[in-house]
């Protein structure tokens, strides 16, 4: 019997869940250590080195490892390195986690609010839609993330104290001051650029209806700036699912229900070059 690993790696922390294969979480572990860029190689593989250390006790069964577990990226070398058994790996990108933790019904544009921001298009059979193309250059700048809210509180005076290359705090920063008007203002842009973003994605996935949207992610957990947001959404006819819990079981249970899924397909007039 083997264990699922789900790997969810962010900016500011690495996350690894251990799920058996009836879709229990056997253990759910994080780490912000070492500081830094966690999209750099070697600061992620060494907070996946203080994780694993962390779970030892579990390496003696075989896993099969979702979500960063990339080939140029090192981690099925460091389970391997370390003991572990891997039996099989799906590369998924993060934001993939949020899709996971909901019912994964399709026709869905998905946005992972972390540090940085990712979109998605989640076709009705699940397999994932980048937007390429004239579809990536429709797309407005996504302000749910907390970089794009560290550069507006600067930007306003409100923040010129937040550390340059660390956006933990601003989230927090922005929902003690929602009732702030330039905060709410700020609030009511990112809203209608969601909105606009879903219509990119609806007009090029070829479906009659409109899709739905949801967000997870450390920059929309806050209840004050989540109201703002779900009501200015609201108002133009848009009805937000916000998605909170562990996103490293999302990328698990995107894995086990989805294992023919394409992780990396895309939509508009020409394949982004990064997927090539």
């Amino acid at each position: 019997m083997s264990l699922w690993v789900g790997i969810d790696q962010g900016y500011s922390h690495l996350a690894v869940a251990v799920v058996d294969r009836y879709g229990v979480v056997l253990r759910s572990e994080s780490t912000g250590e070492p500081e830094g860029n966690g999209h750099d190689r070697d600061v992620a593989l060494a907070r996946l080195g203080l994780l694993l250390d962390r779970l030892e006790d579990l390496r003696a069964v075989p896993v099969r490892l979702a979500g960063y577990c990339y080939s140029h990226s090192g981690v099925s070398e460091a389970f391997t390195e370390r003991g572990w058994g891997v039996e099989d790996v799906m590369a998924l990108n993060d934001v993939v986690g949020v899709y996971g933790l909901t019912g994964m019904h399709g026709h869905v544009v998905v946005a992972g609010c972390g540090s940085w921001s990712q979109e998605i298009y989640m076709d009705p059979q699940n397999n994932v839609r980048w937007a390429g193309g004239d579809a990536a250059q429709a797309l407005l700048d996504w302000l749910l993330n907390g970089n794009a809210y560290a550069r507006f509180l600067r930007e306003y005076g409100l923040g010129a104290d937040l550390p340059e290359d660390d956006f933990r705090d601003a989230g927090y920063r922005l929902e003690a001051l929602i009732d702030h008007p330039e905060v709410r203002a700020f609030v009511r842009r990112a809203a209608e650029a969601a909105r606009k973003n879903r219509d990119v994605f609806w007009r090029y996935c070829g479906q009659q209806e409109a899709p739905l949207l949801v967000m997870g992610g450390g920059a929309v957990r806050g209840d004050a700036v989540w109201r703002v947001l779900e009501e200015e959404l609201v108002n133009v006819g848009v009805h937000p699912t916000r998605v909170t819990g562990d996103q490293a079981v999302g990328l698990v249970r995107f894995a086990m229900v989805n294992p023919t899924a394409d992780p990396w397909g895309f939509i508009g007039s020409e394949r982004p070059s990064w997927l090539s």
